[in-house]
């Protein structure tokens, strides 16, 4: 989807965040991004290291709101680890960083999350995928900002 269509002023927000650091790059590096930049949107981000060998994804940062929207701690795990505890989560997390990574754009979109509590409402989220690297065209690190519409 479209990133201007996107309804969450805090995916806005963190795309605006990573947009400016940029500075006439494809996407800024890791060493660009800070918590103090990040400000009030670190509720809602998640930094992933890309690892090569083999191919894999490390949850370096998780927010508190993300961790808790989707009950799952993932700070320190691998995707791989996530995949196993939920298949269907872990899947379609592959798939949206092997795009980001293969093609260094962002990738935005919407879900429909079954809420922990009940398992029968649902909430609507949004997030984004943006890419990180110090050397472009690599993406080493992907930044997510993941929040409630």
């Amino acid at each position: 989807m479209e990133i201007a269509t996107l309804r969450s002023q805090a995916v806005h927000a963190g795309f605006a965040y990573w947009n400016g650091l940029r500075h006439g790059r494809l996407f800024p590096a890791r060493s660009d991004v800070s918590p103090r930049g990040a400000g009030n949107l670190l509720r809602h981000v998640v930094v992933l290291a890309v690892a090569v060998q083999p191919p894999d994804y490390l949850f370096r940062i998780v927010g508190d709101e993300v961790e808790g929207a989707y009950n799952l701690a993932l700070s320190n795990k691998r995707l791989s680890e996530v995949s196993i505890a939920r298949p269907e989560t872990g899947e379609a997390l592959r798939e949206i960083l092997e795009g980001v990574c293969g093609d260094g754009q962002p990738f935005a979109c919407r879900n429909w999350l079954k809420t922990q509590t009940t398992g029968e409402t649902f909430a609507l989220r949004e997030a984004v995928f943006l890419p990180l690297g110090e050397h472009a065209p690599v993406v080493d690190h992907v930044l997510v900002v993941d929040a409630p519409v």
